[in-house]
């Protein structure tokens, strides 16, 4: 059976099923729903609770492991499955699959499934947090995509924001990279109208600010430039609004330095 945020409520009121898959574009109301369902199981005795967070190298064998491993002193146990990708593949379909064939009463499934970049936007939307910039792309491990987000806000606002990303049952981890040595980085491309004498006094400009031309016309240069934001701006401000055509930022990317990485 599906049901709606709406009609949650009546449904646990009235009865507890043995599994729930949680899923939706509204990142709260994802929240909400899985807390009401921890809520509902907890007042009918599920007093153990065990996380589960499916990502690369996952060994689903865990899934049926925690179902069997019941304590001794506790009573029923919540398995709070997360799946950051939305993807279980063939072997952790298969898995749930057994579970679902082989559970028992003292044992409830909750699944959670993504629109990781949906359900982050919505958060920062629906808390009125203002998005300077934001890049996601697939990381090394394809199961995971790597997303830096820049805001700006008084130290309480970036500690809320932080509390409310972590909330998210997509975000395996979180780090604020301004907290620590860092490098970063943002892509420009901007095409100038270049004609006459201009054409030297952008190139010369470009070349200050180590960037590159790559593309030409008769009028029209185009420019590439990496560094961080504030080189960027400058660069705009050297050339003047009046002769940019166009401009297009990919958003600022950034990684600590040293031996410091970002891991699970």
């Amino acid at each position: 059976m599906q049901l709606k945020g709406e009609q949650l409520g009546a449904h646990l009121a009235r009865e507890l099923k043995p599994v729930y898959l949680v899923y939706g574009d509204e990142p709260l109301l994802v929240i909400e729903a899985g807390d009401a369902i921890r809520a509902a199981a907890r007042k009918q005795g599920f007093d153990e609770r065990e996380v589960l967070t499916a990502i690369s190298g996952f060994d689903w064998n865990q899934l049926a492991m925690a179902a069997g491993n019941l304590s001794l002193f506790g009573g029923r146990k919540l398995i709070d499955l997360r799946i950051p990708t939305g993807k279980p593949g063939r072997e952790g379909s298969a898995a749930i699959q057994d579970y679902c064939q082989r559970c028992t009463p003292d044992t409830l499934l909750l699944e959670n499934e993504p629109g990781a970049l949906s359900r982050v936007v919505g958060l920062f939307s629906q808390r009125n947090y203002n998005i300077e910039s934001l890049t996601v792309a697939a990381t090394e491990d394809p199961s995971l995509s790597r997303l830096t987000l820049t805001t700006i806000g008084q130290d309480d606002v970036i500690e809320q924001i932080t509390k409310n990303l972590n909330k998210l049952i997509e975000v395996v981890k979180l780090v604020n990279l301004s907290e620590s040595a860092h490098i970063e980085r943002e892509l420009m491309l901007v095409k100038v109208k270049a004609t006459g004498a201009q054409r030297a006094e952008i190139k010369r400009t470009t070349d200050i600010f180590r960037g590159q031309i790559v593309d030409v016309t008769s009028s029209v240069y185009t420019i590439q430039l990496a560094g961080t934001s504030d080189k960027l701006d400058s660069f705009i401000q050297a050339i003047g609004t009046t002769s940019i055509l166009e401009t297009v930022r990919t958003g600022v990317t950034g990684i600590a330095r040293g031996d410091k990485v970002l891991s699970i």
